[in-house]
């Protein structure tokens, strides 16, 4: 196994402009440095340490099926937006043995290896962590993954850099490798008011019915606390079924399932009426030419 991660490094340090953590030295660090993280919202959330969205304190049904199919013996797996890192130990619980976490925030991942090592230590020899933007800053290797899961991230972008990031994963997933996607849609209590105007972009079928240039302009202020809307996002993307096929479709993929999911929690400022979350599972076609 120690031998299949050095050639790993070899490769991955051909193509990457980022940080790749050693996971014993991270969690040693993360200790040494005193990370922590944030107390748990009303809702369950932990909010990450950079201010860019929350960690759902539970899978919801398109990231557990990542975790499922993670354990899957001999496979290669990446997260995108791993954070403190729910989906990887619950992969590693089921027996996972090449698990990448990517991250914006490096403490993100140094936390994420100090829990995996306070689960079981032997864990570390199953992950890699690479903290960077994917895919400005980081590249990994074509054709490398048999599944990349990136849940609540895409709805963070512009359409433009969506398509990209896309584009970007399908180039590293395997011939019939799957992408498992997590998106938000506007069905959710803090940004109701934007419904209507994204029920009349459908109808005018609008590419992209759920970009708003300045989500705040939405935020229902008697639910989302004034701290929350001081560090949110401007832009935000929400996605419905169809916006979603689409974007993956555009992107290569053949799209296997695309639905519409509750929260996997209770939530005053995110539970409206059961399709709070977009899921999309899509295949790399087994026939490909990158």
């Amino acid at each position: 196994m120690q031998f299949i991660h050095i050639i790993f490094i070899v490769l991955f340090a051909n193509t990457c402009r980022a940080q790749e953590l050693y996971p014993l030295k991270a969690a040693q660090e993360a200790t040494k440095e005193n990370l922590q993280k944030p107390s748990p919202d009303a809702d369950g959330r932990v909010q990450t340490l950079n201010k860019k969205g929350a960690m759902s304190p539970k899978l919801d049904k398109i990231s557990q099926a990542f975790v499922e199919f993670s354990a899957t013996p001999g496979v290669h797996v990446l997260e995108i937006g791993a954070g403190y890192g729910l989906a990887c130990s619950e992969a590693l619980k089921l027996g996972a043995e090449h698990y990448t976490a990517n991250d914006l925030d490096v403490r993100h991942l140094k936390i994420l290896a100090r829990d995996i090592k306070e689960i079981n230590p032997d864990y570390l020899a199953n992950i890699t962590l690479i903290a960077g933007e994917f895919p400005n800053k980081v590249e990994f290797p074509s054709q490398r993954y048999d599944a990349i899961l990136i849940a609540r991230v895409l709805h963070f972008m512009t359409p433009d850099k969506v398509m990209t990031t896309l584009k970007a994963i399908y180039k590293i997933l395997k011939p019939g490798g799957r992408v498992y996607a997590v998106m938000l849609s506007p069905y959710v209590s803090g940004y109701a008011s934007f419904i209507p105007e994204f029920e009349r972009r459908i109808q005018s079928k609008s590419p992209f019915p759920g970009y708003v240039e300045n989500l705040a302009d939405f935020a229902d202020k008697t639910i989302i606390s004034e701290k929350a809307l001081k560090n949110m996002e401007k832009s935000f993307l929400f996605f419905d079924v169809r916006a979603a096929q689409c974007c993956f479709e555009g992107a290569g993929f053949k799209v296997e399932t695309t639905l519409e999911m509750p929260l996997a929690y209770k939530s005053q400022i995110w539970q409206l009426d059961g399709r709070e979350n977009i899921g999309v599972i899509a295949q790399k076609p087994v026939t490909v030419t990158d």
